[in-house]
C-alpha cells in the first residue's frame, strides 16, 4: 500500500510540473495595440483632400523578439450609397514610418501612419484596417479605426 501511495504522489507532482511548463493557449494575443490620432477620427472634421496621422504603438507580451510588418486597407465604406468599384489608391494614400516594427521581449515600438485622402474621396464613414503581419506568431491579424469623411 505505501508503494502505491508513493507512485500516486510522484505521478501527481509530475503532471503538475508538466502543466506549469506549457505555453499559453495558441489564441492568446502576444501584442497589445494603442492608436492615437492627430484629429478625432469619429465625428471629427476630416475632409476630402485632408492629411491626418495616427500613431500606432504596439507592446509585446512575448518572451522573444517579434517583427511586425504593417499595412493599411479600406475594409468598408459605409453610408456612401452605390459607387463604382474603387481602388484604394483613388480614395487614399498611406505610409507607415517605419513600415515594420521590431519588438524586443516585453518591449514597445511605434510607427506613424500618415493618410492622405483624395480631393474627391467619397463622403461617408470609412473603416480602415491596420494589417499586422506575422499573425501566426502574435495571434493578432489587424486592428481597425473608423473615420468620418466630410465635404470641404
Amino acid at each position: 500500500m505505501p508503494i502505491t501511495a508513493i507512485i500516486l504522489v510522484v505521478a501527481v507532482v509530475a503532471v503538475y510540473f508538466l502543466r506549469s511548463a506549457e505555453l499559453p493557449g495558441e489564441g492568446s494575443p502576444l501584442i497589445a495595440i494603442d492608436l492615437e490620432s492627430s484629429v478625432p477620427l469619429r465625428g471629427g472634421n476630416i475632409t476630402q483632400g485632408m492629411t491626418f496621422t495616427v500613431n500606432l504603438t504596439i507592446s509585446s507580451l512575448a518572451d522573444k523578439e517579434v517583427t511586425i510588418p504593417l499595412g493599411l486597407s479600406l475594409k468598408d465604406l459605409e453610408n456612401v450609397g452605390w459607387l463604382p468599384p474603387l481602388t484604394e489608391e483613388t480614395v487614399f494614400n498611406s505610409t507607415f514610418l517605419p513600415n515594420q516594427l521590431i519588438l524586443q521581449p516585453h518591449g514597445k515600438a511605434s510607427s506613424l501612419l500618415t493618410v492622405l485622402l483624395a480631393e474627391d474621396a467619397p463622403l461617408g464613414t470609412y473603416v480602415f484596417q491596420v494589417e499586422l503581419g506575422n499573425s501566426a506568431e502574435t495571434h493578432v491579424e489587424a486592428t481597425s479605426f473608423i473615420v468620418d469623411v466630410n465635404p470641404k
